[in-house]
């Protein structure tokens, strides 16, 4: 019995090191997301898991999603199964420790992947400069394409230069120029303002938030997780304001089982 108490106590120090290994040793999001996931159903078998979680989402905090690719790589799989066990296992994700790290983690995706909605500093309704030059048209398609956030135009001729330049100048700047003086004749760089790219890739981010957030809970769930941020995980996602993140400290590792529970443009910028 008491070989069983101590080979239990040791396997219980041991799961934190665990989650910390998977999450640096794996090598794919979805193989990290399994062996995490492993780690929790090994800690529910224990009577006394509570503590235990109160470790794992400690762990797993360290982690901060300041980047898409750390977001992909380890909370994009991981909180929505999570969530999904912790209904199937009959514990609240709205009660400490994994309302702190799911509402933390909301709010880093929050505020450093969906990002603000931006802002078309001028929308051209019609198309670009003149309907007769093969150079405006390319400026045309490229002001228009979100996956695209810059190109080069290769040795313009002074004459297609300066038509170029004087259209970019009347429909204000929604990019910065560069003159590339190396080549013969010269050729032109332009690279879009980040407001520009921010508006051009709106939909398909605020997409992806509201897919993400879904995955986690109704919008009850959300609010409860959220607490007073809720207001600005709204506007957040209503593209009103970006969100200002306020991490959560998570004090208690008390676990409940229950239910699941337009802006002015400036001048055109030309780097010469």
């Amino acid at each position: 019995m008491q070989i069983q108490s101590n080979i239990e106590n040791l396997a219980k120090l041991c799961l934190p090191l665990a989650v910390k290994a998977a999450i640096i040793a794996s090598s794919t999001a979805p193989l990290r997301t399994s062996r995490i996931l492993e780690i929790f159903e090994l800690m529910t078998a224990y009577e006394d898991s509570i503590d235990q979680f109160g470790a794992l989402t400690a762990e797993i905090r360290k982690y901060p999603c300041s980047s898409k690719k750390t977001f992909d790589d380890l909370y994009a799989l991981f909180i929505p199964r999570l969530c999904a066990t912790l209904v199937e296992k009959n514990l609240d994700i709205c009660a400490p420790p994994f309302s702190d790290l799911i509402h933390d983690v909301v709010g880093m995706y929050l505020a450093n992947i969906l990002k603000s909605k931006g802002c078309a500093v001028h929308i051209i309704s019609e198309r670009f400069g003149c309907d007769n030059c093969t150079e405006c048209y390319t400026v045309d398609v490229f002001y228009r394409d979100p996956n695209c956030s810059e190109i080069v135009m290769p040795k313009l001729d002074p004459v297609c230069r300066e038509h170029v330049l004087q259209n970019l100048k009347l429909e204000r700047a929604f990019c910065t120029v560069e003159i590339m003086r190396t080549t013969r004749p010269m050729s032109v760089k332009l690279v879009k303002t980040p407001e520009v790219v921010l508006a051009a890739t709106w939909l398909e981010r605020r997409k992806v938030a509201k897919n993400f957030l879904a995955a986690i809970g109704s919008e009850d769930v959300i609010a409860k997780i959220m607490g007073e941020s809720y207001t600005m995980v709204k506007d957040a996602i209503g593209g009103k304001a970006s969100f200002s993140q306020r991490p959560r400290c998570c004090q208690s590792t008390t676990t409940s089982r229950g239910g699941r529970g337009e802006k002015e443009g400036k001048g055109l910028e030309i780097i010469k």
